[in-house]
């Protein structure tokens, strides 16, 4: 039964009203976001980033950052940076390619490089680099050396994809598993080139 309005309570319609006013005025707040601008030109950081362009971004368990770019991987302190590049010499300790299109950190805190020339696992205590690059007519080592996306799965497998194929690297061994489409199979992959992997 609804009472017509001169018998509604008084206490009632106060409420209903201070419950409006509160609701339309935190819908009508502002959020005042702000950000601070990191560059290869910052004047507030002694060296800022190789290069403006970022395609990926992590934070590790000690509280680095770690940035992705076109001219290497970048390692923020929050202070200063230090860039790791290939080296023109190819050694094998070295980042395996300047562009860095993926960063993986797995569960043992463990940082995953996907360059334009391979994978590579960071040794923190070190300071260098595992390389696992595509050696044609080996089954065993990844399909091809652009890495799009890293993954890890419950087993503690990395899944990696790349420009030509889907890899599975069992970390004990090694070794790799390669995944590619076929055709005949409606259960297999759809496309060779795989950009993220969940």
């Amino acid at each position: 039964m609804i009472l017509p309005p001169y018998k509604w309570n008084v206490n009632f319609l106060i409420a209903f009203f201070i419950a409006c006013f509160i609701c339309i005025q935190s819908f009508a707040q502002e959020y005042n976001f702000r950000f601070d601008k990191i560059t290869s030109e910052n004047i507030r950081i002694e060296k800022g980033l190789s290069v403006n362009s970022v395609n990926c971004i992590a934070q590790d368990n000690t509280g680095y950052m770690w940035f992705g770019t076109w001219d290497g991987l970048n390692k923020f302190d929050g202070y200063n940076f230090n860039v790791y590049k290939a080296n023109d010499l190819g050694k094998d300790d070295d980042l395996s390619n300047q562009t860095v299109h993926s960063l993986f950190l797995d569960k043992e805190g463990n940082l995953w490089v996907g360059t334009e020339g391979g994978l590579n696992e960071f040794l923190k205590g070190k300071q260098s680099f595992i390389q696992f690059k595509h050696k044609p007519g080996d089954r065993t080592s990844i399909s091809n050396d652009t890495i799009w996306s890293i993954f890890e799965d419950s087993y503690n497998n990395l899944w990696i994809g790349t420009q030509n194929g889907l890899n599975l690297l069992d970390r004990q061994t090694r070794k790799v598993t390669q995944f590619f489409p076929k055709p005949d199979n409606n259960n297999s992959l759809s496309n060779n080139r795989i950009f993220s992997i969940f």
